[in-house]
């Protein structure tokens, strides 16, 4: 059941690469509006997978993961319904908020339900999740578009999240911390939301020309000063959001490096469908091929390295992975 709504939220990530040329011929956008169809979307769900943790840390998993889903679907009903590209966009955050909060929680519930030397092929597993997602959302992308709409694209995660829904008011445990939580962090909050957004207005440049000039560098400036404070706001909240406790670990530390790495490559994935109708005359419909490549090797590699990092440890597993990158990528002589 974590795995299905996983696949839902993951499955919409794909999707939405194809869907990008539909929307912008539907709707006549340039590219950088339709941009912020995944602007809107990445930025509410990093705003959301702090605050969805921290909950689901103090009032029990299934209420958390349930309401995530409840508003990705919301979300989703609300894209295929809306008849202006504005609606769109804040449909789009929508979903965004609930989609920050599945992954996280479902993780979560692995590392309380597993016993540690099965924890790293259940989170393997979330990860071949995620690419089965993307091999099966490009042609499914492309056979609702041609078959009926864009619309539909969006329509087929209702029925996903309505199993997601009947299921895990059976089946996932009804859990909540002991003890009298203490209070929200307010301030933490306040301070990750702010940060987020403007250092995702200062990557993206959405906001620039709206006065005549760039703003991009003030955007990131206050990133910069936001982040002191959201460290000196946690530092003194009594049940921080962001525990810096987390950051002294050197072991997790690099695993946020890598994460933070993988997220910039990832997200340029969306315009290779835009880039193949723009410059080699792939049809809308059959943009989201172009990706099958490239999400086939990466359901195999997340399903082989859950397996892999519990026989040989995370350590020795980054290292052998980077050694066959540069490998892969060196010249010959």
């Amino acid at each position: 059941m974590l795995f299905i709504g996983v696949f839902m939220s993951a499955l919409d990530t794909a999707v939405i690469g194809p869907a990008i040329p539909a929307l912008r011929e539907a709707f006549d956008v340039d590219n950088r509006q339709v941009g912020l169809v995944m602007t809107v979307f990445i930025l509410c769900s990093l705003c959301s997978t702090a605050l969805m943790a921290s909950l689901s840390d103090r009032y029990g998993r299934r209420p958390i993961y349930l309401i995530s889903v409840s508003c990705f679907a919301l979300g989703s009903l609300l894209i295929a319904l809306s008849p202006r590209f504005w609606m769109i966009v804040a449909s789009r955050a929508i979903q965004g908020l609930g989609a920050g909060g599945i992954t996280p929680t479902a993780s979560a519930v692995v590392g309380d339900a597993f016993p540690p030397a099965e924890r790293g092929r259940a989170l393997g597993l979330i990860g071949a999740t995620y690419g089965m997602a993307f091999v099966l959302g490009p042609p499914l992308a492309g056979l609702l578009m041609v078959a009926l709409s864009w619309r539909w694209i969006f329509l087929v995660n209702l029925p996903i999240a309505a199993v997601v829904l009947i299921l895990g008011r059976r089946v996932l445990p009804a859990l909540r911390p002991a003890g009298v939580p203490s209070a929200l962090d307010l301030g933490g909050i306040a301070a990750t939301f702010l940060l987020l957004i403007c250092f995702v207005l200062g990557i993206t440049r959405i906001a620039d020309g709206l006065w005549g000039f760039e703003l991009w560098p003030g955007f990131l400036a206050a990133a910069a000063v936001l982040a002191a404070v959201l460290i000196a706001v946690e530092k003194r909240a009594a049940q921080p959001m962001i525990p810096l406790s987390l950051f002294a670990n050197h072991r997790l530390a690099t695993a946020y490096i890598l994460a933070v790495g993988g997220g910039f490559g990832m997200g340029s994935i969306i315009f290779l469908t835009s880039i193949a109708t723009a410059g080699f005359g792939v049809t809308s419909q059959h943009a989201g091929f172009v990706l099958l490549p490239l999400v086939v090797s990466s359901m195999l590699g997340s399903a082989g390295s859950g397996r892999l990092l519990n026989r040989v440890g995370a350590r020795s597993l980054f290292w052998r992975v980077l050694r066959c990158s540069l490998q892969g990528t060196a010249r010959p002589a």
